[in-house]
């Protein structure tokens, strides 16, 4: 075997290796969210978040919305919801039709506010409020 095609390997190795470690990082961050272990729960989704996964960037959106475990901050937290809302994550979506509905981190915006639902809405995210 050529000394390339190793490399192509090992590296292609190192990536699928890493595919089920984003799914128990986020698992692991989740428990600890639910729990209460917000410390925990931000080692594991800042990174995943950074990586643009959407379900992390929606949680610590969430953090910093609500001050768990770190500063509350409803910009920061808008900025990584929006991140999540954008790729498609209902309930990020959903959060962000409240906050322009009610101006909570971004200019009042009714129809931002009803546009961010109804991408909601035709996922089938049926709650009128997000869930955290």
């Amino acid at each position: 075997m050529r000394p390339i095609s190793k490399v192509i390997l090992f590296v292609g190795a190192l990536f699928l290796g890493t595919i089920p470690a984003f799914g128990q990082s986020f698992n692991k961050g989740l428990d600890a969210y639910e729990s209460g272990d917000y410390a925990t729960a931000l080692e594991h989704f800042e990174p995943l978040a950074e990586q643009e996964n959407a379900n992390a960037e929606y949680h610590l959106g969430m953090m910093y919305i609500g001050g768990k475990g770190i500063p509350r901050s409803s910009s920061e937290g808008i900025r990584w919801t929006r991140r999540a809302a954008e790729q498609g994550h209902a309930d990020a979506q959903s959060r962000m039709g409240l906050a322009y509905l009610v101006g909570m981190g971004v200019i009042l915006n009714l129809q931002e506010g009803f546009t961010w639902y109804q991408q909601a809405a035709e996922q089938g995210h049926d709650r009128h409020a997000p869930t955290e």
